[in-house]
């Protein structure tokens, strides 16, 4: 796959670096940054399951004391500006080396944290990747920087470089004018140029927490075998109170989820990025993942900022 024109330039070639040369403080501080992850394994006694349909939706919210405990202590500590790790400015820097390194396109932020996860995990499926066919789909995907981190991906590591990829994404058409220029992204390099690839819906909002959204979604991407992969990458401007992000986003994670579940073949991936952790819904959406897939990894890549609540 490929989108725009314009002369690209060769990459300087980088020499591997030896580890052993760094002081074993900073190679301890760089290894833990690569270690902030948690992953939750379904019991094979089936305790974990979806309650019957009688019984979801009808008890009232649960007050996690100990959770909502934990959150004010550390809303405490970032107003304070205190018992911020030295490595909060790391992301930042490794972004302009791999800028240099890679020549990537839209070579963000976000780009270094996806490639950092398909770098780590088993993100895609074996079999997607044997039968040579891999079908994905990202979902408030503005600007595209995942499709362009998957695309990098695919094309420079030497068992993925002949798959068959298609893909599909959804995000607030930044077209739409009632949308409004503070709700979307206005970067629109990569959409402009594969606009085809992109699903707005049959009002052209691009709104997925429309349930009939989620429907023609299934039918624009009905011409996949199977979805292999999904991410999800919405949020809302919560500058104004960003104490309560979480509880801001909820609504449009259970959305997002809602639609991977809706696409995802058997086998296959989902990625979410959330925030902290917890609100009562935060919970509840993990119980759900938990109960859908064989494993759930609550993971902070080393490439996100440290000051900052997403995983």
């Amino acid at each position: 796959m490929s989108w725009g024109q314009g002369a690209r330039r060769k990459a300087d070639r980088q020499q591997p670096t030896n580890v052993e040369a760094f002081d074993p403080e900073v190679v301890a501080v760089v290894r833990e940054l690569f270690n902030k992850f948690r992953t939750y394994v379904k019991p094979a006694n089936g305790e974990w399951s979806i309650p019957d349909s009688s019984e979801a939706l009808r008890h009232p919210a649960q007050d996690h004391v100990l959770l909502q405990t934990l959150k004010t202590s550390l809303n405490e500590i970032w107003k304070s500006g205190t018992n911020i790790p030295i490595p909060s400015t790391v992301p930042g820097k490794v972004i302009g080396t791999v800028r240099a390194a890679a020549n990537a396109e839209i070579c963000t932020q976000a780009w270094c944290k996806f490639y950092e996860i398909l770098g780590t995990s088993n993100l895609l499926p074996v079999e997607a990747l044997q039968s040579g066919e891999l079908n994905t789909v990202y979902l408030c995907e503005a600007p595209g920087a995942f499709i362009a981190t998957l695309n990098h991906y695919l094309k420079t590591s030497e068992h993925t470089r002949y798959c068959d990829w298609s893909w599909a994404a959804n995000t607030l058409n930044p077209f739409y004018e009632a949308n409004g220029g503070g709700t979307t992204i206005t970067d629109d390099r990569l959409i402009a140029n594969t606009l085809p690839w992109w699903f707005f819906g049959s009002d052209n909002t691009g709104d997925i927490m429309s349930p009939r959204h989620l429907k023609d979604l299934q039918g624009f991407v009905g011409n996949m075998r199977s979805i292999d992969m999904v991410t999800a990458g919405g949020s809302f401007d919560c500058q104004g109170n960003p104490d309560e992000q979480e509880a801001f986003v909820a609504s449009l994670h259970y959305c997002e989820a809602a639609a991977a579940l809706f696409l995802l073949g058997p086998g296959a991936s989902f990625v979410l990025k959330m925030f902290t952790l917890y609100e009562h819904s935060s919970v509840c959406l993990l119980y759900l993942l938990n109960c859908c897939f064989r494993s759930v990894s609550v993971f902070k890549p080393a490439t996100s900022k440290a000051g900052n609540s997403e995983v």
